[in-house]
């Protein structure tokens, strides 16, 4: 070292030595493990690797039409206490106590600045901020930094294809206590029939002052060049994403690609002039013995029906994912909001899957042969992720990837994200067949749980199976609409 404590140029100090050997080995511990662990590519989530290296007024809770936000916050110290850890922030701030807002001792409230997103360190302060906001929240599951920055990369989402977001923060003084997205999508209104707007990854201190501030913000974004005359959200960026927000059922952490969010947010939507536009359920299913109806069914259509099912082939995803994608479309073009996906972002959403994509748990029913139905089950990450803290290494050493490789192990819990099948073939017994075949191995590979999400309320049949196989309704998450208009607004989406 020279006179000031720097190292000489072409030299390594000793201490840098052994951080450098530290992080070989921490590597190759987690190559050995990437290799060993199956259901994980390693050569998919090294180069991810490498990249982390580099004043309110009380609401009705009948008025909100959801969860009490009170009740929501005894439900998540509930949890806390369980798990033997204190509640964050805002559970108290619901009850009364201490809020996440900066007290100015007496001041009158900073105005609420909101600024359009730029460069670099403002993204980077766009996706940290819900750090803050659900510090101390044992629900919340950090995402992963790198994943959050490719999302929002013009170059690795497809979206950005054809749709157009515009980021936000909301500021007060230098303090930052909000954030939102405004999304344009061109192929909603297409396929929808309606001019509709949509916002996006909403995050916000409990104050209604900044909510409205975000909201007119994404409102004045969307309504330029003659818009659209109602607004919908959250939704990040299309249906076929993370879309939703808790309303009830606060108690327990969200599965893979599930949102969450703290329980006063369904007051400030009802403060800041939203209304239910619709409502999501997800349901809780304990995985024992698959009932004896369904294991009727999927026999009588094996015996009666030139029927079989497969496991997709993930070595052959770029055959595999068109095929799953065509049956999707078209079993969910009568849904409502429902936007078809395009080949791109299929592909970029089994990218996303593809590192814990189990064979067994992936099934394609044929018809004489012909694809004709899937099913698709995935272990729920967000049990890993949370060990991970949403970030896969830290002081320049992969440990939350570690921590993330061991905890993949141990994962317990499923989430059912999609089945459908051909509306020529629905009566074949194709359902049955997939998802009798699903539950023994899912028994068989030691889960314990699945959740079944999103399903749409007024999803008759699927929610009415939901009920009969034993599973009950655990969350429920609403789309909100609000007019951009003072006509009244109509009705939001195709029904």
């Amino acid at each position: 070292m020279d006179e000031d404590g720097d190292v000489g140029e072409g030299r390594i100090a000793p201490e840098q030595v052994d951080r450098r050997d530290a992080q070989v080995e921490l590597f190759a511990d987690a190559r050995e493990e990437l290799g060993a662990h199956e259901g994980v590519d390693a050569e998919l989530v090294e180069p991810a690797v490498r990249v982390e290296l580099s004043g309110v007024r009380a609401q009705d809770p009948g008025e909100q039409g959801g969860e009490d936000a009170g009740e929501g916050a005894q439900d998540l110290v509930r949890f806390c206490g369980a798990a033997r850890l204190s509640p964050p922030p805002y559970a108290g701030a619901l009850r009364g106590y201490a809020s996440p807002v900066r007290q100015n001792n007496g001041e009158q409230p900073r105005t609420v600045r909101v600024v359009p997103v730029g460069g670099h360190k403002e993204i980077t302060e766009f996706i940290r901020f819900p750090r803050f906001l659900y510090r101390g929240d044992p629900c919340w599951v950090p995402p992963l930094e790198w994943e959050r920055r490719r999302f929002l990369d013009r170059r690795h989402n497809p979206f950005f294809q054809y749709g157009e977001v515009c980021l936000f923060l909301a500021r007060r003084g230098t303090e930052t206590v909000g954030r939102i997205a405004a999304v344009r999508n061109p192929r909603y209104a297409e396929f929808q029939g309606e001019p509709h707007g949509f916002f996006g990854l909403f995050e916000c201190v409990d104050d209604v002052t900044t909510a409205q501030a975000l909201f007119d913000a994404v409102a004045g974004w969307l309504s330029r060049s003659g818009g659209p005359d109602t607004m919908l959200g959250p939704v990040s960026f299309s249906t076929n994403d993370e879309c939703g927000m808790l309303v009830s059922g606060f108690g327990s952490p969200p599965t893979v690609m599930m949102p969450y969010n703290p329980p006063y947010y369904p007051r400030l939507m009802a403060a800041c002039g939203f209304t239910k536009a619709k409502d999501l359920w997800a349901w809780c299913l304990d995985i024992t013995d698959p009932p004896r109806f369904l294991l009727e069914q999927a026999d009588r259509a094996l015996r009666e029906n030139t029927v079989n099912v497969r496991q997709v082939n993930l070595r052959d995803l770029s055959r595999e994912v068109p095929r799953i994608m065509d049956i999707y479309n078209a079993a969910w073009e009568r849904n409502w909001g429902s936007v078809p996906v395009n080949g791109p972002e299929a592909s970029y959403l089994a990218a996303r899957l593809r590192p814990v994509l189990r064979p067994e748990l992936a099934l394609i029913g044929e018809v004489a042969g012909v694809p004709a139905a899937f099913l698709l089950v995935v272990p729920d990450v967000n049990e890993a992720l949370m060990a991970a803290r949403g970030r896969l290494s830290g002081c320049g050493l992969p440990l939350g990837l570690v921590r993330l490789l061991r905890a993949v192990r141990r994962i317990e819990g499923l989430r059912l994200l999609g089945l459908g099948a051909l509306e020529e073939h629905r009566r074949l017994g194709l359902d049955a067949v997939l998802c009798a075949q699903a539950w023994r191995a899912a028994r068989r590979m030691g889960y314990r749980r699945a959740e079944i999400s999103w399903v749409l309320e007024d999803n008759i049949k699927v929610n009415r199976m939901a009920e009969m196989v034993g599973a009950r309704r655990h969350k429920v998450y609403r789309i909100y609409g609000r007019p951009l208009v003072s006509r009244p607004p109509r009705t939001p989406g195709r029904w």
